[in-house]
């Protein structure tokens, strides 16, 4: 569950910790810029002191990959992310690892290829899915640790998501 906390800048600096943790999942930017907003104006309106609340600055977040979150806001780009995830058969796990290569969402979803834990497995798999045919007799020989260094130059790989360099 992705959430998101935030301090009321004027109270912050005035030495007052005035925070509000917000869950993320399921919201649109517009819809939490519109939670935010909310917050604020009823801050404003307990403390009456004629301060106007009206920006903030984050606290903590948990579930949102660090690059998305800067001092003072979440990244809109976050939310597409969120979506993209809720409408994908990829995980959350793919999409980050993809994220961390740099690559768009579009890449993500596209050039997705799967999840092994060494170079080894992913020659392995090539091999029994047909990819490459090795003639029974000469298996016992066939070097998957240097294929598998071969393929990856194909591949763009974090944690073990390897993705089609295109």
């Amino acid at each position: 569950m992705s959430s998101i906390t935030y301090h009321s800048l004027h109270d912050y600096v005035g030495g007052q910790c005035i925070s509000k943790t917000f869950e993320l999942d399921g919201l649109t930017h517009d819809e939490h810029l519109t939670e935010i907003s909310q917050w604020l104006t009823a801050v404003t309106n307990n403390k009456k002191d004629g301060e106007l609340r009206e920006e903030w600055i984050v606290c903590d977040y948990d579930d949102v990959p660090s690059n998305y979150v800067s001092e003072y806001s979440i990244d809109p780009a976050f939310f597409e992310l969120m979506e993209a995830i809720d409408n994908s058969y990829h995980d959350a796990e793919v999409f980050n690892a993809g994220i961390a290569l740099g690559l768009s969402l579009k890449e993500i979803e596209d050039n997705y290829y799967g999840y092994f834990s060494n170079q080894v497995e992913l020659a392995e798999m090539y091999v029994d899915y047909g990819y490459i045919e090795i003639p029974e007799h000469l298996e016992p020989y066939f070097n998957y640790e240097s294929y598998g260094r071969d393929l990856s130059y194909d591949f763009s790989e974090f944690d073990g998501h390897y993705f089609f360099n295109c």
